[in-house]
């Protein structure tokens, strides 16, 4: 029954998922999964995402899935992973003719609002060339820690989900150093933390409103 109560697993629409019932200590103090799985997805219609507290990682193994997100679209392939907050609406499908493959974990966490804005994924969700044997693997782990865990299995899936995220930090300071907003950053608006970032990035140039309201593709009203 205890087991029951933690840990079900359901054949899903493109295979096989686990769904968790996190403890409250989890939620209280972790990275803790809600369900987790991988997905053969068909080429066709894209599936739409319910509006949830979470967020959403998808990693490619092969093909490419294509996302809608915020009217926006954005395609992860081979290696690529997508980090994606499901509190907004959400499609993905599969790009091309062929089937796409990946890893999935739908997770949260007490600071993941923090981890979300840190690695600026509200403006660029897709993290590309991962290192494929290592993330699968972590996501295999993922999967049986999950799959027979015991009383400890929710610390183990909070380390592996950090070392996910590790990896996901690991690719954005590749391709520009992180900047801190501070502990008051997930008490901030996408526009306003792009508009930081963009600031701190470019203080050396002379800039104006108009000029960072056109960065970040608001206008000055609603910036202001």
């Amino acid at each position: 029954a205890a087991d029951f109560d933690a840990l079900f697993r359901v054949l899903s629409r493109h295979g096989v998922e686990f769904i968790l019932y996190p403890s409250d200590l989890a939620r209280q103090l972790l990275l803790y999964p809600v369900a987790i799985g991988r997905a053969k997805t068909p080429p066709g219609d894209p599936d739409e995402h319910i509006i949830q507290d979470r967020y959403l990682l998808h990693f490619v193994l092969h093909g490419e899935l294509v996302h809608r997100i915020r009217n926006r679209q954005y395609v992860a392939r081979r290696g690529d992973a997508c980090l994606m907050d499901l509190t907004e609406k959400v499609l993905h499908g599969a790009g091309g003719q062929r089937p796409a493959v990946s890893y999935w974990v739908s997770f949260n966490g007490k600071d993941m609002a923090r981890y979300y804005s840190e690695l600026r994924a509200d403006r660029e969700p897709i993290f590309p060339g991962l290192n494929l044997p290592v993330v699968s693997r972590l996501f295999r782990d993922l999967m049986q820690v999950t799959a027979h865990h015991d009383i400890a299995y929710e610390f183990r899936a909070s380390g592996l989900l950090a070392q996910l995220l590790g990896g996901l930090c690991s690719v954005r300071a590749r391709e520009q150093p992180l900047v801190s907003l501070g502990v008051a950053a997930r008490r901030y608006s996408a526009p306003v933390r792009q508009g930081i970032d963009w600031m701190v990035r470019s203080y050396e140039e002379p800039s104006s409103l108009k000029a960072l309201c056109g960065k970040i593709g608001v206008s000055r009203c609603y910036f202001s």
